[in-house]
């Protein structure tokens, strides 16, 4: 506990000693703003040739100052969909996603803005393998994939996990998710099967820019942004750029008597201390209000029966007068240092706290005489912390026709849960749902303490290379071979306690003759440990995930437009389940298993049209458990296909206006999710769906920015999630909604 409050006051301190230059004028060149567009695409050209080089493997630490073109759509972006590279999907080392042996996907802040959802996790069906979680509320925000949910371990920010499993970052803040689909023990320790999605926090950029973004809706959503960068600093003592991103919500949403408040502020600052070495720090300061909804009642056990209701806008089966809240707080600190061509360290520190009020409301019973529900209340207060320290090297040399890229990482975690009290009251209280009261007291809201407590630590070591052949017979063939050596250690049951080597290898080859092209194959394992005893005492063994995967990736279109196509069979075995001859114990015999085909396209496929396109297949089974076998695992689809086109209109074909120029960008997506199950019970199906957005862009002047959205346009019902609680209950998805949102820049 010393170590984490030491290491929040640095923290802080630091952070407020280098917010103070925030006075300082920012030094902009005098003839930067007399630079003419064709200037400034070539200056973006050279930025992405550097990029690139970065890519192939000459190691240099990038300027601090980012050229970005002056309009209000693009201050940070490029105008692309596709992304060239990733450290996360390798360990810390840069490579291309073409040239990398793994699935991995990443949403740009293009993609993002265009498309307009309010939670990150909507994003996820543009992605091949991926769902949102299992919503069974609206107080998370979390993914699926290839089967299995991402939870506190394996969706990350910035690279390294968060303090609460059920955190939630407002979309304002983004600047990226990336996706790393099958097992991702290798990148960030103990974790589920399916993968890791990696949440990018946007930084300072080169120019100087105050930005104000208002965003209203149908139903009532009013939210305003404010973006503040002031480029870079050099009259401070080191060249420092700053950015601070601040929101405030106070919306209503398309469910009645469901308001969420949202305050947050995000201040960065990057100090470039040498040519070689520089610091970020950065801070996420959110606090998120929100009464809770569960959705509609079964009323009888079919999500078909509940979609009839869902015009009943008023009736929602978990409201109270409570209301949820999350006060998060993150400190992150990343410092590097470029040795030489050949060597980088870097080391990463991440402060993360939780204070949680979670207040919910569950179906009991239904008398469909009087039409009275009769439900559950089960309320918590919890706290959560965590400490995430990394250190690593990056190795970049030659042996004979050896490329290598190498990486040894050394990293530290703490994590700590702490309830206050857990209650759980039933019945609490009774309802009509002709004409439901949605202001009820919550019962039991101050309960018993000594609820669940954890306190984990781990100690980790991760040694990975990456080889390719540059000459001879074999080149083109890329090898990647790590992993990583796992101490894990809970400190209130030692049983649980496990020393574990997880690896991975990737193997890849891109023809000589056929640059464009990567054909690749990987094996991966995960490792998860969990809780539960068996009939004889012992400890549940921790589950262990096991992954094939084989694929092709190619570049088309003069590398405008990247494909990738990926067969894959994940196991997940040792998962505990109900010992039906000893109550209260469990089994270590369920194994779960997933094969399936991803198919995605990203890029540019004219000179003005862009796509996203992904098709998955998925083959789930659940084995070795007596009570499910043969079910399917949760929100798992056996097909879902999405695509979005973006379409910027030509300018000479945008007429001229009084303030100058107008660009014009349309847009259009469409999802189809197949019937799929809430849980591996199997109790609940949820009904298949196809929706539709649309949406138009139009920058004026080149500094105000108008966007436009209808989301699910043609008003599908239909469910993301439920739970099988009781009666059991389904959550409704975005219902139509206009949403406009206006911004302009100084």
């Amino acid at each position: 506990m010393t170590a984490r409050i030491e290491l929040r006051a640095l923290l802080a301190a630091t952070l407020a000693m280098l917010f103070s230059f925030s006075s300082v004028t920012a030094q902009t060149p005098p003839d930067e703003a007399e630079t003419t567009a064709p200037e400034r695409d070539s200056e973006s050209s050279e930025a992405r040739s550097e990029a690139e080089d970065e890519d192939r493997g000459l190691y240099q630490l990038a300027p601090v100052v980012v050229e970005a073109v002056p309009q209000a759509a693009n201050y940070g972006l490029d105008g692309e969909y596709r992304s060239g590279g990733s450290t996360f999907v390798t360990g810390g080392t840069v490579s291309s996603l073409r040239d990398t042996p793994f699935s991995a996907s990443i949403l740009e802040e293009d993609f993002l803005k265009d498309s307009a959802f309010k939670r990150l996790d909507r994003t996820a069906q543009f992605v091949p393998g991926v769902q949102t979680g299992n919503q069974n509320s609206n107080n998370s925000q979390v993914f699926q994939s290839r089967g299995f949910q991402l939870g506190r371990d394996s969706i990350l920010i910035n690279g390294t996990r968060q303090a609460d499993a059920f955190a939630i970052t407002p979309e304002q803040l983004v600047s990226k998710i990336e996706f790393y689909r099958g097992p991702s023990s290798i990148l960030n320790g103990a974790t589920p099967p399916g993968g890791a999605a990696n949440i990018v926090t946007k930084k300072p950029l080169g120019e100087s820019f105050l930005g104000f973004e208002l965003d209203l809706d149908e139903h009532g959503e009013r939210a305003l942004a404010a973006d503040y960068n002031t480029g870079r600093l050099s009259a401070t003592p080191w060249p420092v750029s700053l950015r601070f991103n601040a929101i405030a919500e106070d919306s209503d949403t398309f469910r009645d008597a469901v308001n969420r408040e949202v305050l947050a502020f995000a201040p960065v600052a990057t100090v470039e201390i040498t040519p070689r070495t520089r610091l970020t720090l950065e801070a996420n300061l959110i606090d998120w209000e929100i009464n809770d909804d569960r959705g509609l009642p079964l009323l009888g056990g079919s999500s078909d029966r509940a979609a009839r209701r869902f015009d009943r806008d008023a009736f929602l089966l978990g409201t109270t007068a409570e209301k949820n809240d999350r006060e998060q707080q993150r400190y992150m600190l990343d410092l590097s240092h470029q040795w030489s061509d050949h060597v980088r360290t870097n080391l990463q520190a991440t402060l993360g706290e939780t204070e949680r009020s979670f207040f919910s409301v569950l179906p009991v019973f239904f008398d469909e005489q009087s039409d009275t529900l009769v439900r559950a209340h089960f309320g918590t207060r919890d706290d959560f912390d965590s400490v995430d320290i990394r250190l690593d090297t990056v190795f970049r040399f030659e042996t004979g026709p050896l490329m290598h890229g190498g990486i040894v990482a050394l990293q530290s975690r703490d994590f700590e849960r702490r309830d206050r009290f857990t209650n759980f009251v039933a019945p609490a209280d009774m309802l009509n749902i002709n004409d439901p009261a949605t202001d009820l007291p919550f019962l039991g809201a101050s309960g018993p303490a000594g609820g669940l407590q954890i306190d984990q630590e781990s100690r980790e070591l991760l040694i990975q290379d990456a080889a390719t052949v540059t000459e001879g017979a074999l080149e083109g063939v890329t090898v990647v071979a790590g992993g990583r050596l796992i101490d894990f250690e809970d400190q209130l049951d030692s049983s649980l306690d496990e020393d574990q080597w997880v690896p991975r290898i990737g193997l890849g080859y891109t023809p000589p003759a056929a640059s464009f092209l990567t054909v690749y194959g990987n094996y991966a394992e995960s490792f998860d440990p969990q809780g539960g005893v068996q009939a004889d005492g012992s400890p549940v063994a921790p589950q262990e995930g096991e992954q094939w995967e084989f694929g092709a990736k190619a570049e088309l279109f003069d590398s405008g437009l990247i494909v990738t196509a990926a067969w894959f069979d994940l196991e997940n075995r040792n998962v505990a389940v109900a010992d039906p001859d000893n109550p209260g114990a469990v089994l270590s015999v369920g194994q779960q298993r997933n094969e399936g085909l991803e198919l995605e396209a990203v890029g540019r496929l004219s000179a003005n049209l862009q796509a996203r396109a992904q098709y998955t297949f998925n083959d789930s089974s659940i084995t070795g458990d007596p009570q499910r076998a043969g079910n399917e695992l949760q929100l798992t689809p056996e097909d879902s296909a999405s695509a979005w086109l973006r379409y910027d209109v030509p300018a000479n074909r945008v007429p001229d206006m009084p303030w100058g120029s107008t660009a014009v960008s349309l847009t259009g997506g469409i999802v189809r999710v197949g019937d799929r199950f809430v849980d591996v019970d199997n109790s609940i199906e949820l009904s298949a769906y196809t929706r539709i957005d649309l949406g138009a862009r139009f920058v004026f002047g080149r500094r105000t920015e108008v966007a436009l959205n209808l989301l699910n346009a043609s008003d599908q019902r239909f469910f993301t999630g439920g739970d099988a609680f009781g009666l059991g209950s389904v959550t409704p998805g975005q219902a139509r909604t206009l949403a406009a949102s206006l911004r302009h820049e100084f």
